[in-house]
């Protein structure tokens, strides 16, 4: 579950929908809030609208791997810059390419290739 104005993702299992349990809370570095999630494989994909640095007016995708997240916190696997507030980030399914988009009026999608996480290229 995310809230817009706020960095923390709060995490539940839904295996028995009708009583979901609290996991965890994952504290991101966004300045602003995270504006959506998705996960894939095991790994979670975090919209942030502000980015880790205050002020910059940048957003930024924050990649968790979530395998093991019952039992331990989730570690980050790569913080990837965006321009402006970032919307929504949905990885192909061999997950190679990210598809971002961006929380303004006109803003664009932008396709990354995340075959390194630590290195993405536009």
């Amino acid at each position: 579950v995310v809230n817009t104005d706020s960095p923390t993702i709060n995490v539940f299992d839904l295996s028995t929908p009708a009583s979901p349990v609290f996991v965890r809370d994952i504290a991101t570095a966004d300045t602003l809030g995270i504006h959506d999630v998705s996960v894939a494989n095991g790994t979670l994909y975090a919209a942030g609208r502000g980015g880790p640095t205050p002020g910059d007016n940048l957003g930024a995708v924050y990649l968790y791997d979530v395998q093991s997240i019952a039992t331990m916190d989730p570690p980050l696997i790569a913080t990837i810059d965006t321009p402006d507030q970032t919307a929504s980030a949905c990885p192909t399914y061999d997950k190679e390419r990210l598809l971002v988009s961006q929380r303004k009026i006109g803003g664009a999608l932008k396709l990354y290739d995340i075959q390194d996480p630590q290195a993405p290229v536009l």
